[in-house]
């Protein structure tokens, strides 16, 4: 892993890679928070279609199957926001000297840095490439909404 490439580097070193990583957790909480408003926007459309399906069970069906991805991309998004903010316990582990198995309590943190950082990159792009997928899904069943008889039927209704 990267900490063992950076065993020999100081304290100083160390730190401003952990920084760096630190920020770079900061921008996928951003960008997690932004595709959670895009996630949310679907899921307000896919309710709105749900509620319009007038008597189709198959229809109803694909879009409470299209509501439940999007609930579990919304969960999570809402992981990818985790606040990951301990600038006290990265002053801490560096006033330590004890290493444990020859390693500082500084590169542990290092690793638990490196490991945050990879699997929130890894959910960010899963959770991108599932939203792709399920918009354009969306898009054949919100067509078939619109133009199918039973939406037509139902406008009408809502207009007497």
């Amino acid at each position: 892993m990267l900490a063992r490439a950076y065993a020999g580097s100081s304290k100083s070193d160390i730190g401003s890679k952990i920084h760096y990583l630190e920020k770079q957790i900061s921008v996928l909480e951003t960008k997690s928070g932004t595709l959670l408003t895009h996630i949310s926007m679907m899921i307000a459309v896919t309710g709105i279609m749900l509620s319009m399906a007038a008597e189709t069970v198959w229809y109803e069906l694909v879009l409470g199957v299209e509501l439940f991805f999007y609930l579990l991309l919304a969960l999570l998004c809402v992981r990818g926001q985790l606040h990951f903010r301990t600038n006290h316990l990265v002053q801490e582990l560096s006033k330590s000297q004890e290493p444990e198995f020859h390693r500082t309590p500084l590169h542990i943190y290092q690793d638990v840095v490196i490991g945050e950082y990879y699997f929130r990159e890894k959910l960010f792009h899963f959770t991108v490439l599932a939203l792709y997928f399920l918009t354009f899904a969306l898009i054949p069943t919100v067509i078939y909404g619109l133009f199918s008889d039973e939406a037509h039927d139902f406008l009408a209704k809502m207009r007497s």
